[in-house]
């Protein structure tokens, strides 16, 4: 048994009837589908790698402390995998059956995730689209799970069943015995506190150092999450219906910029976004205004394959309002660079780290607060993923997206996802409030083209570096 972390359990205080907290990949694959009996077992060999897809949410009675994850008695790997038949080979269907699925919330009786295989794609293809609850892993464990399940050759021979990690015991603990626990791992939070305390005190310089570099981050995370972002159509209440729309771009292309412009691949996946949200603004003629995006960044430490989440965010305006691709993608690089040397990310994780020693409801009502300011029009999140073929049972993996989830009063939420050269945009919306949602995918797609064909072209001169120092300075 291992006890939610804080920001773990915010994701289930965010989540209601219209605001499922799953994270999903869509991945195309070609070749026959596999039989239902064929994947299962698949699945069932390999379980033992990710143990955690057995173990389900046990809450402690009275809210005393953050659930447990506990071994699923019950479990059934043939419950958890789901077929369905396209009525029609087009991407208008699979985009429609995406959304339906992504519309429904994951059942918090059992453990938090399924998978769908999706079949009657045209060129004798077909889909597996996993939804994991975002409590489970964030975005670069839940890439891990790729690497777990699949095979890095097509004729690779099935794995061994290996040995169950879990426990024998598959008894749910009793109402006192956790509540007990839940005192147990209060008083051990609380030594654990008295203990950074003392430590504190012995090295006063360094603690002094350490909490003016956090005010100051955390100054400034205030200050821009307490600053309301611009009005936009995106900043409504949402439905529980949702909207999927795909977009690709080349990350070797993209790479390039680094020599070029002297900007990252993140970089660029925001220009593109805003160069999307730019189409948008135009297709609905409204006149293009900057909007201001949440990015999570990963502060996942070298070596850290552990479940859960290990993000932090940061606020940045998006340059939407910028006809000039190259301008937008330099904008973008300097509005990051100043995010990150500013100590947002840094105060942003302290305080999740520092939020164990708060009683349930205390982060409840910390998520509930942050999610009812209007802090971001939209979120873009940007995952690192294998840059090698993968197979599944000797079909290869040809495309992957991602979804990342919407929060209340906030209709879309952009995912990228790297893999085997490519990136993957995955473009989730709020069914009423986008039914345009295509052209902010078409538009992402044509932007990202532009700021590679464009940025080759560019040469990265003393001056134009002179520029971004004295502008990011």
């Amino acid at each position: 048994m291992q006890r939610l972390a804080p920001l773990d359990a915010s994701f289930l205080h965010l989540e209601s009837e219209r605001t499922p907290m799953h994270i999903s990949s869509l991945a195309i694959y070609e070749g026959p589908p596999p039989a239902d009996d064929e994947l299962v077992d698949m699945l069932d060999r390999r379980m033992p790698l990710v143990p955690r897809f057995r173990d389900r949410l046990v809450r402690v009675p009275g809210g005393g402390h953050r659930p447990l994850w506990v071994n699923d008695p019950n479990f059934d790997m043939a419950a958890h995998v789901q077929r369905v038949r396209l009525p029609a080979p087009t991407n208008f269907e699979l985009m429609r059956i995406t959304g339906r699925i992504l519309s429904e919330p994951l059942t918090q009786t059992r453990p938090l995730w399924e998978m769908w295989l999706i079949e009657g794609l045209r060129s004798n293809r077909f889909a597996v689209l996993s939804k994991t609850h975002h409590a489970l892993w964030d975005g670069v464990s839940g890439v891990d799970l790729h690497a777990v399940l699949l095979d890095a050759s097509p004729d690779a021979q099935p794995r061994e069943s290996l040995e169950p990690t879990w426990s024998e015991i598959e008894r749910t603990p009793s109402p006192v015995e956790l509540i007990a626990g839940a005192a147990q791992d209060r008083l051990h939070e609380t030594r654990e506190l008295a203990s950074n305390v003392t430590r504190a005190l012995r090295d006063p310089r360094r603690t002094i150092a350490e909490a003016s570099s956090f005010l100051k981050g955390t100054t400034e995370l205030a200050r821009t999450m307490i600053r309301p972002a611009p009005r936009t159509p995106l900043n409504k209440t949402i439905g529980s219906r949702r909207r999927y729309a795909l977009a690709q771009g080349s990350l070797t292309e993209a790479k390039r910029l680094k020599s070029t412009l002297g900007v990252t691949v993140n970089d660029a996946i925001l220009a593109a976004v805003a160069g999307g949200m730019r189409d948008w603004c135009e297709h609905r003629r409204r006149r293009p205004k900057d909007m201001r995006v949440m990015v999570p960044v990963s502060v996942r430490s070298e070596g850290d394959d552990a479940f859960g989440n290990r993000v932090a965010m940061v606020i940045i305006s998006l340059p939407i309002s910028l006809d000039d691709p190259i301008e937008r993608v330099e904008t973008v690089h300097r509005h990051m660079a100043h995010a990150k040397s500013s100590g947002q990310i840094a105060a942003g994780d302290a305080i999740v780290r520092m939020s164990s020693f708060l009683p349930t409801a205390g982060i409840a009502a910390m998520t509930h607060l942050q999610s009812a300011l209007r802090a971001f029009n939209l979120l873009v999140t940007n995952i690192p993923g294998p840059q090698f073929p993968l197979y599944l049972l000797g079909r290869r993996l040809v495309e992957l997206y991602p979804q990342a989830p919407l929060a209340a009063n906030q209709a879309l939420s952009i995912g990228a996802l790297t893999y085997d050269g490519a990136i993957g945009f995955g473009v989730l919306g709020d069914h009423d409030a986008l039914p345009d949602i295509d052209v902010i995918a078409s538009g992402i797609e044509r932007s990202l083209a532009e700021i590679t064909t464009t940025g080759a072209a560019e040469t990265k001169t003393p001056v134009r570096q002179r520029e971004l120092s004295l502008v990011g300075s």
